[in-house]
């Protein structure tokens, strides 16, 4: 029989972030390479790791949900510095005074 969880379907630099059941692969029609689109509640990073070689950052998702499989056109997945970045900027927006503070 098939592993309920034979396919990963989201990924960022490598890092799997959900697996998902085949039904949902089945139902959803969804093929390995499709680039899909997901809503989630936060994104944030975390703190730098040392790899011994290099210094790694990783996202944290929370709350991610399917919403449809991106259009042909499509032909690259938004980088994790931009998930964060609009996560932030939905959730927790930068005000002028907080830029104020910065200068």
């Amino acid at each position: 029989g098939l592993n309920p969880f034979e396919y990963v379907v989201v990924a960022l630099g490598g890092d799997v972030v959900e697996k998902v059941p085949s039904d949902f692969v089945a139902t959803n029609q969804l093929k390995p390479g499709d680039f899909l689109r997901f809503t989630l509640s936060e994104a944030s990073l975390l703190p730098v790791t040392n790899t011994h070689e290099s210094f790694t950052r990783m996202i944290q998702v929370e709350g991610l949900a399917f919403e449809s499989k991106c259009g042909k056109n499509r032909n690259s997945a938004d980088s994790s510095c931009k998930i964060v970045f609009q996560s932030n900027q939905r959730h927790k927006p930068l005000t002028i005074e907080q830029i104020a503070k910065g200068l």
